[in-house]
């Protein structure tokens, strides 16, 4: 026990130069980002702005059949909340920027328990144009949902 404990001290001594040569353990999250909210990921700057119209076209209504026409045209998806919460690191990293448009890409983690001490692991990574109003830096991102 005690050998795990100074092992433990000499580690994080060593580590604090590090983080002390850092501005903070939070600044070199300031480049990755995550979405602020559901947000749809676009195959093409044009395709996002098509989306945004069609979904203000529907004045409030449910947006699910828009969902699925955009996906069945493989101009658009939805990012929901579900796929957000399963966003690996380095999460959302910026491609690309046009205007206030930004190109992303993502890798999304779902896990299913199969049996007992099995389980069915899928990463996904997804890539698209969306607007740069839906994502800000994890480091905010990560304050905020505490």
């Amino acid at each position: 026990m005690m050998r795990a404990t100074l092992f433990a001290l000499a580690v994080t001594a060593l580590a604090m130069p590090a983080l002390a040569a850092d501005d903070g353990a939070l600044s070199n999250l300031k480049e990755f980002n995550q979405f602020t909210h559901s947000a749809w990921l676009c195959s093409s700057p044009e395709a996002y702005d098509a989306a945004l119209a069609a979904e203000k076209a529907l004045n409030g209504a449910p947006i699910d059949k828009l969902k699925g026409d955009l996906l069945d045209k493989k101009m658009c998806m939805h990012v929901g909340s579900g796929q957000i919460e399963g966003i690996m690191a380095p999460w959302v990293k910026v491609l690309e920027n046009d205007g206030d448009k930004v190109k992303v890409s993502f890798t999304v983690n779902d896990e299913e328990r199969i049996e007992l001490l099995h389980r069915k692991i899928s990463r996904v990574t997804y890539g698209g144009w969306t607007g740069k109003s839906d994502i800000e830096s994890y480091a905010d991102w990560r304050l905020l949902h505490r």
